[in-house]
């Protein structure tokens, strides 16, 4: 039974390891900026790291030592603070603030503490007959109060964020996934808790830890590239039209219906503030299919769907920053854009000045320059 636990523990991991480096390669391909993608990046190179080594272990390509076990806890201690970052980012739409970044404080605050475990069997607490204890245990309480209260601040801080979630669109599929990160995360220190006091083998808590690690990197790399799509941007194949389309043929009643839909629901429903809603989504709430969404607002509009979305931005863009004070990434992230990079970009080249410069002209009623 050991043996069989153990080669199913193995094969999982090495999955693990795929599936971590696969979700690495694709976003470095595809992000258009970095920044967004930097907290992705870490959690999953955290997690092909620490795959890795047991990978190794368990081929024997490396011997099992007191150094690796303190790579494996160090990433244990990690992932929680990374989850934290990672979910303010998808549920924000924004990068945290340099106020969050200070929870990996707590990681690295572990590594003296992970020092000791390596280079010492045992603590003892006085004299050659008090208390000795292992210092990895030591290790595993930090590592599980830490979680915790690092999982619960998560909890607090979205605590109105989750509310008005769920009122967004595909909000409830949003919220059980932040509820489901945070619900795994628990379930892995409870884990790592369940080996340390005996209550689980050590070949079990390996596999219970494994799956609920593969567990957790499906969930975050579907959230990325699904529900929260457009989370980690990404570059995409151009909408623009074809030369044959180019001909545009003339639209017939039908299609000029939904010329007037669209519109509504851009002017009126103004959904261009949603950063993930695409082409897809559109096409879904008309009834028709994307090649034929294209081809209508090709020929209607005179423009593809990524520039009509993008005119609406700029244009409330451009009615923010002459009638209000609001910083200029405020708007931006407003108005549907999913960073102030790519709002300065399209901004620039849609009215060809730089929003601040915009605002500084004093068209309009005018407002106060953005700091």
């Amino acid at each position: 039974m050991t043996d069989a636990v153990f080669t199913l523990t193995q094969a999982l991991e090495f999955v693990g390891l795929l599936q971590s480096v696969f979700v690495i390669v694709l976003t470095l391909l595809r992000t258009d900026d970095y920044r967004f993608a930097a907290l992705p990046l870490s959690l999953f190179g955290a997690f092909a790291l620490a795959f890795l080594l047991r990978v190794l272990v368990s081929f024997g390509v490396i011997e099992y030592s007191g150094f690796i076990e303190g790579i494996y806890l160090f990433v244990d201690t990690l992932v929680p603070a990374l989850s934290y970052l990672l979910v303010l980012e998808l549920v924000r739409r924004s990068v945290p603030d340099s106020r969050h970044w200070l929870i990996l404080g707590l990681p690295v605050l572990a590594v003296p503490v992970i020092n000791v475990a390596v280079q010492t069997e045992s603590v003892c607490m006085g004299g050659p007959d008090s208390l000795c204890v292992d210092p990895f245990a030591f290790f595993a309480l930090y590592r599980a109060v830490t979680g915790m209260a690092i999982l619960l601040l998560l909890t607090l801080l979205l605590r109105r964020d989750l509310a008005g979630l769920r009122e967004q669109e595909m909000g409830k599929e949003k919220y059980w996934i932040v509820i489901a990160v945070v619900g795994l995360n628990l379930a892995l220190i409870a884990a790592h808790m369940a080996g340390m006091f005996a209550l689980v083998d050590a070949s079990g808590t390996s596999l219970i830890v494994t799956v609920l690690e593969l567990t957790l990197i499906y969930l975050v790399m579907s959230s990325l590239f699904r529900v929260y799509a457009g989370a980690v941007p990404v570059r995409t194949i151009s909408d623009a039209p074809s030369p044959r389309e180019t001909e545009r043929t003339p639209l017939n009643d039908e299609e000029k219906v939904l010329v007037a839909r669209i519109r509504a629901q851009m002017d009126l429903d103004k959904v261009y503030q949603e950063a993930t809603y695409s082409r897809k989504d559109l096409a879904q709430e008309l009834g028709i299919a994307e090649h034929q969404l294209s081809r209508i607002i090709n020929t209607g509009f005179e423009m593809s769907f990524s520039d009509l979305i993008n005119k609406h931005r700029v244009e409330e863009a451009k009615y923010m920053l002459r009638t209000t004070e609001e910083p200029i990434s405020t708007i931006a992230f407003d108005v549907g854009f999913n960073s102030l990079a790519s709002f300065n970009r399209v901004f620039r080249k849609v009215v060809e000045q730089t929003p601040t410069d915009y605002r500084n002209t004093g068209e309009g009623e005018g407002t106060k320059a953005d700091a």
